[in-house]
């Protein structure tokens, strides 16, 4: 009998927590179970041919989420994710050691809108959401000459990981608890 009792100390909160019916996840389940993602429209001039990598992360971070279903077309959706980038712009957070008229570090900002619509009724669960993405770049130049030329490229090369920030962001406004 005495060997029975740690057992049972250590089996009743076990069970007990067994019936909270915890679950991982956010648990939350959207009004919709297939989404089409319009190709994201880039009214920023700043920001060429941004399109196709921003439409092209959003999709696959969605797809990848698996709470909805990605589809190719909007007839066969339950929903429409439509964005569009509003503005694109660069905050100097560092300047030049020797020249503080010159940047050496930016925050890039890509401002954009959302709007969900629900494709059978025509109404929006959302409309004109704004949605910030941010990232930094350093210009260093790394030959060492000390010449701070990279700007376009550093931004060139940042823009991959704004998409991302991005899609994730839009992932969590869509799906997550609203």
């Amino acid at each position: 009998m005495l060997r029975l009792v740690p057992r049972l100390a250590l089996a009743l909160p076990l069970l007990a927590l067994a019936a909270c019916a915890y679950r991982l996840g956010t648990g939350a389940t959207p009004d919709f179970k297939t989404l089409y993602v319009a190709p994201v429209v880039v009214e920023a001039v700043n920001l060429p041919q941004a399109s196709a990598l921003l439409t092209t992360q959003i999709r696959e971070t969605l797809a990848r989420d698996g709470r909805v279903v990605v589809v190719n077309t909007s007839a066969g959706a339950d929903a429409t994710l439509a964005v569009r980038v509003s503005n694109y712009s660069r905050d100097r957070l560092m300047s030049q050691r020797g020249d503080t008229g010159l940047a050496r570090k930016f925050a890039l900002n890509l401002d954009t809108r959302a709007t969900l619509t629900n494709n059978r009724d025509a109404r929006d669960y959302f409309k004109d959401r704004p949605i910030r993405a941010t990232g930094d770049i350093l210009l260093d130049n790394p030959d060492g000459t000390g010449a701070y030329d990279t700007q376009l490229q550093s931004e060139y090369q940042a823009l991959p990981k704004l998409a991302e920030t991005l899609a994730a962001t839009l992932k969590h406004t869509l799906l997550d608890t609203w």
